[in-house]
């Protein structure tokens, strides 16, 4: 018989829905509380799914009351620290929502926090898990293009609707949206990052005061290089969210128009002058429903069933957070920054 886990959520705003429905889908999670500063919040999500639960005001209330197993952590990132790692101690693996933290040496506490506690920490890395992103994982895995020599993410769209905590940001692009594409980079080319020359702005037009435009370029292990564009102030010709893929290759090339077409051509014999292309396809995707959000979360706990890490768990989602870290300072400083230094900082 399966284990069932015996699960709390920690914050109950609008994210809370992404979580809740794949939840409530799995018969191995009985969800069992919820926890909220002001109990009163949690009522839309309760009256939503239809959920009998009981609102706790602390995690200690809610993990020990119900005698939970698994707590979600949906609080703001600023809070991520201190509610995982008093699960954690509490005896609970812990999944949380991203950014693993706010910074860079709070997730490397959290890593370390796991480790202590003989826990699972995972985040939902959901891109990770984009029909895209796993097709173009297995690709260049299985060598369709040949080695990696460079990768490009163009992402050029006008951002509407943004909300308080996004202007609140000094940099908003590279804070919040850049560990997708830089989390996805790693996992399709299996390659990790060494350092990064990056720039940022914004324009008048803006409708956040912090920089909502950036470029960077790294040089990943092995000598390829990753080329990422971003912004939230292009008008007109917009991309979507996960931006227009190109990989380039040894032996060929695939793109990825950022919603639901592969293109991949392969070449042989590439040193002859008159070298042709050996194949030329086209992959049609079927889109996502939810952003990832279920493939990913079912991947947590399908491996946690099995007593194994997850793909997303802190350890190594720590490398991508430090991309941020490692752009953010470059971006500021007007250097070349590696990823070591940041590491050590």
């Amino acid at each position: 018989m399966t284990d069932v886990r015996r699960t709390v959520i920690v914050g109950t705003g609008e994210i809370a829905r992404w979580w809740v429905r794949p939840l409530l889908a799995r018969q191995d999670v009985e969800l069992v509380g919820l926890v909220e500063v002001d109990p009163a919040r949690a009522t839309p999500l309760l009256e939503a799914f239809e959920l009998p639960l009981p609102v706790h005001t602390s995690v200690a209330d809610a993990v020990t009351g119900e005698r939970a197993d698994l707590l979600v952590n949906l609080t703001p990132p600023s809070v991520h620290r201190p509610v995982c790692e008093e699960a954690l101690a509490l005896g609970c693996d812990v999944f949380v929502e991203k950014p693993l933290a706010e910074s860079l040496a709070d997730a490397q506490a959290l890593v370390a926090a796991a480790a202590a506690a003989g826990k699972t920490l995972a985040v939902m890395q959901n891109r990770r898990y984009l029909p895209a992103i796993t097709t173009m994982r297995e690709l260049v895995a299985d060598g369709a293009i040949g080695g990696v020599l460079h990768v490009c993410i163009d992402m050029f769209l006008w951002h509407e609707g943004v909300r308080d905590f996004l202007k609140a940001m000094r940099s908003p692009l590279l804070e919040d949206m850049a560990i997708h594409p830089f989390d996805a980079a790693r996992e399709v080319t299996g390659l990790e990052p060494i350092d990064v020359t990056a720039t940022e702005w914004t324009a008048s037009t803006s409708l956040m005061p912090g920089s909502a435009a950036a470029v960077c370029t790294w040089r990943l292990e092995g000598g390829a290089v990753f080329s990422y564009r971003g912004s939230w102030l292009a008008r007109g010709l917009a991309t979507s969210y996960d931006g227009q893929w190109r990989i380039g290759g040894t032996h060929g090339s695939l793109t990825w128009d950022g919603r639901d077409t592969i293109e991949l051509e392969r070449w042989t014999d590439v040193a002859l002058v008159d070298a042709k292309p050996a194949e030329r396809r086209t992959i049609e995707l079927d889109p996502p429903v939810d952003f990832g959000h279920t493939a990913a979360l079912d991947a947590m706990l399908d491996a946690l069933a099995r007593g194994e890490q997850p793909a997303t768990a802190a350890a190594d989602n720590v490398a991508s957070l430090g991309m941020v870290a490692a752009a953010l300072r470059s971006a500021r400083e007007g250097r070349t920054v590696t990823l070591d230094e940041v590491r050590r900082a």
